[in-house]
Formats: structure tokens, sequence, C-alpha cells
């Protein structure tokens, strides 16, 4: 008789939290504890139990986790920009918090596999492409400088309990670009260019604003590649790694808006504003230990990862 497979996953009714349940519905033998604190479960299944819990106030999250598996930890608060700006504090300690809470929770239940969606903004200002090894080579860029070594930190922290002898839990990371997709969650007060743009469009706004000169380059990752990345890295990794994954190709902030544009047929009038504002240039992120492990060029292209994006708000808005 084959034994159940466990998950508990953190964020659940988020972005990257809405295509995993997606992709471990319905799965024979694959049953999965999903949390979630204040936007309520989008997807449903047999296989599927919910847990509605506010990480930063709960006193223990061990005894939800005896006896799984794995813990999945895409849970956070997303900082935009234009977030850190106006609150530059309030981020960095609840992010560190809720990540504190959930390994530390995870380590004391034994579970066999933990993963954490860590982030890129930890890594230094370089000219040259950026490797895992140079994570902590330099500091992050000044207006980043809390958020990635908040990152940092939480890093060091998965190696260090990694290798701990007395638990054999093991740790993975992965390390996303900017990500997109359907499920994002359009009525966040503060959002990523990408999100708010797509709700401008659809709306038909006569005018879209871009703070800066629109040249400098993002590179975005669907939400859908993210999870099936998440969830082969967990198959596949039995020993600490962090790894970085992202889209093959950036493109400019214009150059969104435009793809956007292109896919409804609308074009309304773009204004550069504030271009004294300061830019941040493309960080050059390597994909070689990725390429070894995953395959990375059955990634989903932009258009059609807009296509769905733009979809799923027309269909909840």
């Amino acid at each position: 008789m084959i034994k159940d497979t466990y998950y508990s996953i953190f964020g659940s009714s988020g972005l990257v939290g809405c295509h995993l349940l997606n992709l471990l519905k319905d799965k024979k033998g694959v049953k999965v504890r999903a949390f979630y604190n204040t936007r309520k479960p989008l997807i449903k299944s047999r296989n599927i139990s919910f847990k509605k819990l506010d990480i930063l106030n709960a006193k223990s999250l061990t005894s939800y986790l005896k006896g799984q598996d794995y813990v999945i930890n895409v849970s956070g608060i997303v900082c935009p920009t234009r977030k850190l700006i106006s609150d530059p504090i309030n981020p960095v300690f609840e992010n560190l918090n809720i990540f504190s809470k959930i390994i530390k929770s995870s380590y004391q239940a034994k579970v066999k596999k933990f993963l954490w969606l860590s982030s890129t903004t930890g890594y230094p200002s370089r000219s040259d492409e950026l490797r895992e090894d140079l994570m902590f080579k330099g500091n992050p860029p000044d207006f980043w400088y809390g958020l990635g070594w908040m990152i940092r930190y939480c890093e060091s922290l998965c190696k260090y309990l990694n290798y701990l002898s007395q638990n054999k839990m093991k740790i993975i990371v992965l390390r996303p670009t900017m990500i997109y997709g359907d499920y994002y969650d359009f009525k966040k007060k503060h959002q990523h260019f990408f999100g708010d743009f797509i709700r401008q469009i659809v709306q038909r706004k006569k005018l879209i604003n871009i703070y800066g000169n629109g040249a400098d380059k993002k590179n975005l990752i669907y939400a859908g590649d993210v999870a099936a990345l998440i969830l082969e890295a967990m198959k596949k990794i039995n020993t600490y790694e962090a790894i970085n994954i992202r889209n093959i190709k950036s493109y400019s902030i214009i150059e969104y808006l435009e793809i956007m544009m292109k896919i409804e047929n609308y074009f309304p009038k773009v204004v550069c504003k504030n271009l004294n504002e300061k830019e941040f240039e493309e960080k050059k992120i390597s994909l070689q230990k990725a390429h070894k492990i995953f395959d990375m060029k059955q990634l989903v292209n932009i258009i059609d990862g807009t296509k769905k994006t733009i979809d799923w708000f027309k269909s909840t808005h």
C-alpha cells in the first residue's frame, strides 16, 4: 500500500499558491493542507483542506505541521517599489517574522523537505552575470539594502538548518525574478507596474502614466511556471540548493505596455512622468544552474502569459 504524500502550502491563495493548488488538485496519493490569511481560497478539491491562519499572530504552527512530508512557503508581503518608498520598514520585518515562524515550525515538526520562494532582491549591483554563489559578494543596492539583507539572512538560516545533524529536513531555495500571471490580486493598494497597466488598459483609461522613461528592463516569469518548477524541485533535489529562476527574455517597461495594448487592440496616450526618478539597471540573473536541473526552454512566453493574465482580470472584475 502506497503512503499518501502530505503537502503544507503557506500563501495558498496568493499568485503562486493558486497555481500550486491547480497542479496538485485531484492528484491521487497527494493530500494538501493549504494555509491562507485574508484572501479567500480560489482553488478547491477533495484532496485540499484549508486553514485560515494569521501567521504573524499565531502562537505555534508546529502542531499544524506534524506528519507533513513537504512544506512549501510562498507566503509574504509583496514589496513593489512604490510601497517600499512609502514604508521601508514594515515589509522587511513582517516578511522576516513570517518566514522565521514557518521555517522554525517546519524544523520542529521534522518535515522531510522545505522549499522557500526567495527573491533576486538580495543580489548586489554587478555588471557580470549573477550566479547563485555571488549573492553575498557585495551589498544589495542602496534602495533594496534592507529587503536584500533580509532575503540573505533568511537564505543563510535555510542553509544553517539544512545542515544541522539532529534533523534531516532538506531545504531548497528558489530565487525568481518578478512573478506575474492569472490569479494576480488586482485589489491590492500597491501593485507592480504589470498589474497596474493591465487594469488601466482593460478599463480603457485614456491616459497611462509611466514613472521614469520606461526604458529600464524587467524580467518577468509566469506564476504557473514558478509553481511547476517548485514541484519539480521538490521531486528532484535532495540536498540544500539555491537556484535562480527567470524567464529567458527580458523586456523594457514600455515594451510590456505595448504588448498589452496590442493584445487588447487599444492604444491610449502614454506619458512618462518623473523623468528624474531613479532607474534600476537590470540584473543579469544566471540560469546556468537551472538549465542543469530544469527544462527552462518550456516556459510560457510573455505574450501568452499576458493574455492569460488579462483574461483572468476580465473574468473576475
